[in-house]
């Protein structure tokens, strides 16, 4: 019988066995395999409808707070399949954006009620 000694620590083996008992290293045919890194990692951007949801919302009132929740909605589609950043950027466009329609809505109804206060006591007189 020939004895079979760990290329390692120099260990005798027991016949037929693929590991050392003593260090854990693999007996017979040395073979290395490289280590697998996995595949490079990839800097993911900030969305661009994110970006443009949060700028359109802040920046005006009535139809820019309309494509401010337009955009938000499209961006957090994206983000959910692209795994971009800008997750905040976007809900952030939508509530600002809500707030700027509620707004704008708010600013159109007391201009109707004044228009309607006008016309009235007017026809009073």
């Amino acid at each position: 019988m020939v004895a079979t000694y760990c290329g390692g620590c120099g260990a005798v083996q027991i016949a037929g066995s693929t590991f050392c008992a003593s260090c854990g290293r693999r007996i017979g045919g040395d073979q290395q395999t490289a280590p697998y890194w996995g595949p490079p990692v990839v800097a993911r951007g900030t969305n661009g409808y994110a970006i443009a949801s949060l700028v359109c919302s802040l920046v005006s009132c009535g139809i820019g707070s309309i494509l401010g929740v337009v955009f938000g909605k499209r961006a957090e589609r994206e983000i959910a399949v692209t795994g971009e950043q800008g997750d905040g950027l976007a809900r952030a466009g939508i509530i600002i954006g809500w707030i700027g329609i509620a707004g704008a809505c708010v600013v159109i109804l007391i201009y109707i009620v004044a228009v309607f206060i006008a016309v009235v006591t007017s026809s009073a007189t």
